[in-house]
């Protein structure tokens, strides 16, 4: 209850940690803020914690968003893992999309299981058409765009690039550049 540095304590900040984090909480969050790993095991065992994969546990008295599903993908992928393509627009309901895995580009190459839900890409990116929106690491929406040229309808992208703008996802500048490089890639297809 009140124990100082006791079971309640580590409880109270294992939960406070996962609040903040879509529910997940790692071996690694946990040792970070002096929680010993023994505390998360005795929390999975009695179901208050669930683990969803190596060193990561889900604390079920959090509530469900629909974020929940990319912020286990990247955490599941690993450090310096984002979401990318057509899955970043389907975060954003963007395009009518609605891939049926959850598409995770890293610049490492994964060594670990990820679950059939993720698919990994090794893939580098320059810092700029990164972002983490809404606590989850992904690409731009406008480098989300760019990935989808070649897989998405170009009417479904260029309704996404119209309603980015509207929402501000997109500068006026971004949005001008899309639908050039979209045309550009329409006329290349169509041989005109």
């Amino acid at each position: 209850m009140g124990d100082i540095g006791g079971e309640g304590t580590h409880r109270a900040r294992i939960h406070e940690i996962a609040v903040g984090e879509y529910g997940l909480v790692s071996t690694r969050d946990a040792n970070d803020e002096g929680i010993p790993l023994v505390a998360l095991r005795k929390l999975a065992g009695r179901g208050v914690l669930q683990r969803v994969g190596h060193g990561l546990y889900r604390d079920t008295t959090v509530p469900t968003s629909d974020l929940d599903q990319y912020a286990l993908a990247v955490r599941l992928v690993g450090e310096g893992a984002f979401v990318m393509g057509d899955s970043v627009l389907a975060m954003h309901n963007l395009a009518l999309v609605n891939p049926p895995r959850i598409t995770v580009g890293t610049p490492v190459r994964v060594w670990r299981q990820v679950p059939t839900f993720v698919r990994t890409v090794r893939r580098v990116l320059p810092p700029e058409a990164l972002t983490v929106d809404e606590g989850i690491a992904q690409t731009t929406i406008a480098q989300a765009i760019t990935d989808c040229m070649e897989i998405v309808m170009p009417s479904r992208l260029r309704e996404a690039i119209s309603e980015a703008g509207r929402r501000q996802l997109l500068s006026s500048r971004e949005q001008n550049t899309l639908r050039v490089r979209l045309a550009r890639r329409n006329a290349e297809v169509h041989g005109g």
